[in-house]
């Protein structure tokens, strides 16, 4: 069926009312159960004013152009908002998402441009959740050994800059030695930030036929490192070197830790 542009910028009416159902303006906006559309697409309650907007609006400057779905209420109070916009004319843009308290719009997620999610309004992207992941990993013990294992099992959790894993080792044969100055578990899946301070913990589950006991652990700063230490003494750290730790064929260790990584 054809339409003239006049009966097309009218709008159609449904069967049962005199009032236009859906209406294409002058503009090419669209209204459906609204006669003026407020935006590219607005849909509205018949006799009443809740409503789905799809809109989009830019400054003169261009300077914070944006498209947007506002959800209204019957009462005229805005329930939601999502939106993505840019802050130039150029390539700078971020999506976000707003609920209402009271009818007014709060920001509660924005996607940023940078890279990562961040909540609550806050737009500062060294605050942005940039990364999130799970894995699995192959620690082993000091390199110079010739080592087989039984269980050789790491796993981690990565939030943002931080990391949470988990590591059981079980040896099955061993020979040869090491070079290395400490006893370590080797392996990391990232590589820990060099803060300056040993700001990460390590903690020993369970241990069985190691040459020493070892009661600490702490990771090698711009390292996949854990260093593993012994009961202090006399106010100080004990330090194992590898053939301290690494002497017997069944040789069992589990711990876990969190760390930073600029990964």
């Amino acid at each position: 069926m054809s339409q003239t542009r006049a009966q097309l910028v009218k709008g159609f009416s449904n069967t049962s009312g005199s009032d236009d159902t859906i209406t294409v303006d002058s503009s090419g906006q669209v209204g459906v159960g609204k006669t003026s559309p407020a935006g590219l697409l607005h849909i509205a309650k018949s006799g009443g004013n809740a409503k789905l907007l799809i809109q989009r609006s830019n400054t003169a400057a261009n300077t914070n152009d944006y498209g947007s779905i506002l959800w209204q209420s019957s009462a005229g109070n805005n329930n939601a908002l999502i939106g993505a916009a840019r802050h130039s004319a150029e390539n700078d843009a971020y999506m976000f998402f707003s609920t209402a308290s009271g009818g007014s719009l709060q920001e509660e997620l924005r996607i940023q441009s940078g890279g990562g999610i961040s909540f609550n309004g806050d737009t500062a992207a060294a605050n942005a959740l940039d990364d999130y992941e799970e894995g699995t990993f192959t620690p082993t013990i000091n390199s110079g050994f010739t080592a087989s294992y039984d269980s050789q099992a790491g796993r981690y959790t990565k939030v943002g800059n931080v990391v949470h894993f988990f590591i059981n080792i079980d040896l099955s044969s061993l020979s040869g030695s090491s070079s290395d100055v400490y006893a370590e578990v080797e392996g990391l899946p990232f590589t820990a930030t060099n803060t300056g301070n040993i700001d990460n913990g390590v903690t020993i589950s369970w241990q069985m036929n190691l040459g020493n006991s070892v009661e600490y652990g702490y990771i090698e700063h711009s390292t996949t490192s854990i260093v593993l230490l012994g009961e202090p003494s006399g106010g100080m750290r004990t330090h194992w070197n590898p053939g301290q730790v690494w002497d017997d064929n069944n040789c069992k260790l589990a711990l876990s830790g969190t760390y930073t990584t600029t990964a």
